[in-house]
């Protein structure tokens, strides 16, 4: 497994959790957007081309900084913060992207 599937396996692993988190509490707006998110990752992670991460970088991902930031509420915000920028920068290094925001 190289390095962008580690990334791959660590985003999905804290979606998951985040969707049985959120569900358990009635979110399913948010345990929606985490779904939509990350439903696409196995794949991009077992074809491991650059041109599907970078799909997934523009399509899902966007999407889903989108829907956080205009959602508003700030534990989304802290959320992302804490646990995908850091890895979505390292991915976004590795594909010669600028970092997250």
């Amino acid at each position: 497994m190289d390095r962008m599937q580690e990334i791959s396996l660590e985003i999905i692993r804290i979606g998951i959790a985040r969707i049985h988190e959120r569900t358990l509490k009635g979110d399913c707006m948010t345990a929606h957007a985490e779904a939509v998110h990350l439903y696409n990752l196995p794949t991009i992670m077992e074809k491991n081309e650059r041109e599907s991460y970078l799909a997934y970088v523009a399509g899902q991902r966007a999407e889903y900084i989108n829907w956080v930031r205009n959602d508003g509420r700030s534990e989304l915000l802290v959320f992302v913060r804490d646990w995908y920028i850091k890895l979505w920068n390292e991915m976004d290094q590795i594909l010669g992207l600028k970092k997250s925001q």
